[in-house]
């Protein structure tokens, strides 16, 4: 009789968090803005400080393996976001100040900044000081590593608190118009890139952050009313001639993002997401309420159902940084883990390039940038696993309805495809298409919006490709 032996070789699997923490330039105190024009190309901004807001800028080329200082103005104060149109060229605002460095009175100023990083009551010590203090709009020509104001460009404000430039000459701004802290503030266009600017809308005691732009007539913002103490959302159909208010009593809110012209969300301390164009704001959690959650960055991937969340929450009475993501247009979330980040390391932007590569920037005592290559889900390292083939696994569950769970490994990095075809071979959706490094790796594919029937997903890696059937019964 032969006794057929089996071996087991037990190789360990450390299970970790795929949010990875970024080196960032030492002397950089928070980042609460980042912009991505494709999945090498970044730049984020913030600022650090000493006797006054300094602005910062760095810039990454290879996906964030490495992020340098840019060059900019030495006048920069407090740049508030960004906005890379391509992979060349991008817009910075915030405020900087008339006066170099070297002619400044040395002395400390009180700073009360607002949760989500853009809005803020500064303190002037001195009543001639805030008439220093001007809107700066700053443009890169070579993918974030040099800044400079346009030559032509005139300040209509004191600060600039968001932006959003639809091409290189036509950009609406959120602007602070005096800097006594009575925030009377508005929107501003331009379509010479600064020369010159039209007010759309003004009003005191409201700030105004946030700007999504659709179709060059469709114009929606974020503001807090001081005085009666409430977000708005205001919405204009008619580019900046008529404006809507929706108010949300007690409510300041973080960020707001629309992933096509019906459907959007806005978060902060509650939120809300439309599905008509921003007519009407229906409240919904990402998180119970009981743990007083507080989002302040939030993008969609546009033209899916894939978004993330970023701010903080309390845990057992600790306040704890927090980012989630959705894959269904916020019908359902899950919380992506971030051991490593403490209180003071509060997220305050996020930019997705594609399904599953994503940055995030924050920080309070310290700038972080965060990136994860597998869409935040916890799993296992690839340095820990021996592969010897690529290979394609079934779904599961299969059929499903409407979520089912993608498998594959690579055996070297390449560059992948994962496409959804139907049964007459027209492609449905692109799952991911970019680099990858080698090991295992899963991903989560939604038919919410594809109706019953039978699909195929087929992956390309290098030499490799194969397609597997798998069948949607709603």
């Amino acid at each position: 009789m032969k006794t057929l032996i089996l071996i087991l070789i037990l190789l360990p699997l450390n299970l970790r968090s795929q949010w990875i923490s970024q080196n960032v330039p030492s002397d950089v105190q928070a980042l609460v803005s980042t912009d991505f024009s494709d999945i090498k190309n970044g730049v984020a901004c913030g600022f650090v400080i000493s006797w006054d807001f300094l602005g910062r800028v760095v810039y990454t080329s290879n996906s964030g393996n490495t992020w340098s200082m840019a060059n900019y103005p030495s006048t920069c104060l407090w740049l508030r976001e960004v906005q890379m149109l391509d992979s060349l060229n991008g817009f910075i605002v915030g405020d900087y100040d008339i006066r170099e460095p070297s002619d400044r009175i040395n002395k400390p100023k009180g700073f009360n900044i607002s949760k989500n990083g853009k809005i803020f009551d500064r303190n002037v010590s001195d009543p001639e000081d805030g008439i220093h203090f001007k809107a700066l709009l700053m443009r890169t020509s070579d993918g974030g590593r040099n800044w400079f104001i346009p030559e032509n460009f005139i300040e209509p404000a004191y600060a600039f608190t968001g932006v959003n430039f639809i091409n290189q000459n036509t950009g609406y701004l959120a602007a602070e118009f005096d800097y006594n802290n009575n925030h009377n503030s508005g929107l501003v266009k331009t379509t010479d890139g600064g020369t010159t600017w039209d007010t759309l809308y003004q009003s005191a005691g409201t700030a105004y952050y946030d700007i999504i732009v659709y179709e060059n007539d469709y114009v929606i913002t974020l503001g807090f009313d001081y005085l009666k103490k409430e977000g708005i959302i205001l919405k204009s159909v008619d580019d900046g001639i008529n404006w809507v208010k929706n108010s949300f009593p007690g409510v300041f809110l973080g960020g707001i993002d629309f992933t096509n012209l019906s459907t959007g969300i806005c978060v902060g301390e509650k939120n809300y997401k439309t599905t008509d164009k921003g007519d009407t704001w229906n409240e919904f959690e990402i998180i119970s309420d009981t743990t007083y959650p507080y989002f302040m960055g939030f993008q969609f991937l546009k033209g899916t159902g894939i978004a993330v969340a970023s701010g903080e929450i309390y845990i057992d009475k600790i306040l704890t940084p927090a980012i989630f993501r959705t894959t269904n247009y916020g019908n359902s979330w899950i919380q992506t883990i971030t051991p490593f980040l403490n209180q003071s390391n509060v997220p305050f932007s996020v930019a997705l390039t594609d399904e599953i590569n994503w940055f995030a920037c924050g920080g309070r005592e310290g700038a972080i940038i965060l990136n994860t290559n597998n869409g935040g889900i916890v799993g296992i390292s690839n340095s820990d696993l021996i592969l010897d083939n690529y290979s394609l696994s079934q779904n599961f569950p299969n059929p499903f309805n409407p979520r089912t769970i993608i498998k594959y490994q690579l055996l070297k990095s390449d560059i992948v495809s994962l496409k959804v075809y139907d049964v007459l071979g027209n492609e449905v959706t692109t799952i991911i298409n970019g680099k990858q490094n080698s090991g295992s790796h899963q991903i989560e594919f939604d038919g919410s919006n594809l109706s019953s029937g039978i699909y195929f997903y087929k992956l390309n890696a290098g030499e490799f490709s194969e397609t597997k059937r798998m069948a949607l019964i709603k």
